[in-house]
């Protein structure tokens, strides 16, 4: 019983020291220039790169050197494998709430080199809660829910109402991103492929 309650107390007390632990925030990374690379091969690299983050692509265009990525949900915390997370704090925030992400990935031509520059979307959903005239219903504050099951039926007011608001840049992911594509790079370089 003791050990119990240690374990329980301990636990608690990581809990709030985590909860208290600062927020940080790095500014957003700088072009990855490539030197003299083809576009297509950059191209190539990028998109193997997203890919494996399981991002989609949505648009990619070698003309106006544009790769955007279809919006991807934030991983949970049970979701080992996802990669779109780039550090504990966004991991923390995607568990509380429904984050998403959308990618741009920018090819540019600076005095003769090829420069990548990456802008990571941030958004959260917002949903308008009902009204509440007691604690006995306040389970379906943002549903139709009884308090034997949840489920998410938004009625039409809610569904009016319900957007994604942008919370900003992910500066943390646009650096994982930009890392990984010149690894991506690298190792295409090594087997031959570029």
């Amino acid at each position: 019983m003791l050990r119990l309650n240690l374990a329980v107390v301990l636990t608690i007390m990581c809990i709030f020291v985590s909860g208290c632990a600062k927020k940080t925030q790095i500014d957003s990374p700088k072009p990855l220039c490539l030197g003299r690379l083809e576009m297509t091969s950059a191209f190539s690299a990028a998109e193997q790169a997203l890919i494996e983050m399981d991002f989609h692509i949505d648009k990619m265009d070698t003309q106006i050197g544009l790769i955007r990525t279809r919006p991807l949900e934030g991983s949970q915390f049970f979701e080992l494998w996802r990669k779109d997370n780039a550090d504990s704090y966004k991991g923390q925030m995607s568990n509380i709430h429904s984050l998403r992400r959308v990618v741009d990935l920018n090819f540019r031509n600076n005095n003769g080199q090829l420069c990548i520059e990456c802008t990571v979307i941030l958004s959260r959903l917002s949903m308008p809660e009902q009204k509440i005239t007691s604690s006995a219903n306040a389970y379906s504050i943002y549903s139709e829910s009884d308090k034997n099951k949840q489920t998410l039926h938004l009625d039409a007011q809610q569904r009016k109402r319900m957007e994604w608001v942008k919370l900003g840049r992910d500066p943390n992911l646009e650096t994982v991103i930009l890392e990984r594509i010149q690894k991506k790079i690298l190792i295409n370089k090594e087997d031959g492929k570029l």
